[in-house]
């Protein structure tokens, strides 16, 4: 998930914190209408749950629970899981545009797009087969603080944001995995829209999304501009209307839109969501993931804890050997990430 906000520190708060959040002052909504769009997944055989892991210090095994996001999205489930230990965190992470755009601007922006992505001819180098979902735990990696330093140091010295460096990663080692190479990929990249969505619950869903379409030898910086492009059209707002029509259309509107979308077969690469950084009274591991769908089937998660990233990853339950093709794409991502790392560092730095 894209956070355009500060980092979260602090003490424990909740919607009452964010600025303009006076009931008396703004229309707070009951229903979660992009959480509604998630209630149609089990009708086609999908998963409609975020997985979490816990891993506290010293200790080998990571407790994995599964939250529905029909209820909840990364960050307030995170937020959610954390109450429940008791852990100390500070607010949560808002959006730090002063308004949004207006709604005709929207409508103009839609006007003559593409509303369903149409299918990406991707052959994954995998046994797809039709059955019920089973749990298989995320795979996932922890890199340790000095490590998570030079990763963010690295992407300073390119110029770009820490985000675009993972996915520039995750994209290549992800389509290792394919038979053939498409003229572009396609990346789902979750947004945070707190503070501006009017949402009562403050862990409900509050998050949009951009599309980052990379196409074939693409560098990081590419990827950088795409990202910050896709946020100077305000793709996220869009977006963030689109998923909230039920307000205007009804629940059965939302079904026949997520049903057109979903029988126009894989549309995605995946999704790759960025927690941010947190700073929690406890050091212990966290991870997340997003969830997965037949079109979207590789889902990877970042979250620092601080000052230490990690990383975690699955694929879609029809692939055979589905955990081994996880384990396989987080290796060469972290392998990936470590190579930039050692590429940056053997370049001459300028004397101060």
């Amino acid at each position: 998930m894209v956070h355009r906000h500060a980092k979260a520190g602090g003490a424990i708060r909740g919607f009452s914190s964010l600025p303009g959040a006076n009931p008396g002052m703004m229309k707070l909504k009951e229903t979660d209408w992009a959480g509604i769009w998630f209630s149609f997944l089990p009708e086609y055989g999908e998963h409609p749950f975020i997985p979490y892991g816990f891993q506290e210090e010293g200790q080998d095994g990571v407790e994995w629970r599964e939250l529905s996001h029909e209820t909840f999205d990364g960050v307030g489930g995170f937020a959610h899981l954390l109450r429940e230990k008791k852990i100390a965190f500070g607010p949560l992470p808002l959006l730090r545009e002063s308004r949004p755009p207006a709604y005709f601007h929207t409508l103009r922006k839609l006007y003559g797009i593409e509303l369903f992505p149409a299918s990406i001819p991707y052959e994954w180098d995998v046994t797809y087969q039709e059955q019920p979902y089973q749990i298989h735990h995320p795979q996932h990696h922890s890199f340790d603080k000095e490590t998570t330093q030079q990763i963010t140091e690295t992407a300073a010295a390119a110029r770009i944001s820490t985000n675009s460096l993972l996915l520039y990663c995750l994209d290549r080692a992800a389509l290792c995995l394919l038979k053939n190479r498409p003229v572009q990929s396609k990346w789902m990249i979750p947004t945070n829209m707190r503070g501006r969505t009017h949402v009562r619950q403050d862990t409900a869903n509050q998050a949009s999304y951009i599309c980052s379409e990379i196409p074939a030898q693409s560098s990081a910086a590419d990827i950088h501009r795409l990202i910050k492009g896709q946020f100077a059209r305000d793709v996220h707002w869009h977006n963030w209307r689109l998923l909230n029509i039920g307000r205007i259309l009804g629940r059965a509107a939302i079904k026949y839109l997520y049903q057109k979308q979903y029988l126009t077969g894989p549309a995605w690469t995946g999704v790759f969501s960025n927690l941010g950084n947190w700073s929690l009274a406890q050091d212990h591991s966290w991870y997340f993931t997003p969830p997965v769908t037949q079109g979207c089937p590789v889902g990877a998660g970042a979250i620092t804890i601080n000052g230490r990233l990690h990383l975690s990853l699955q694929t879609h339950h029809g692939w055979q050997d589905n955990s081994t093709h996880a384990r396989n794409i987080l290796d060469t991502w972290t392998s990936m990430i470590t190579r930039e790392i050692q590429s940056d560092q053997s370049q001459p730095r300028p004397i101060p």
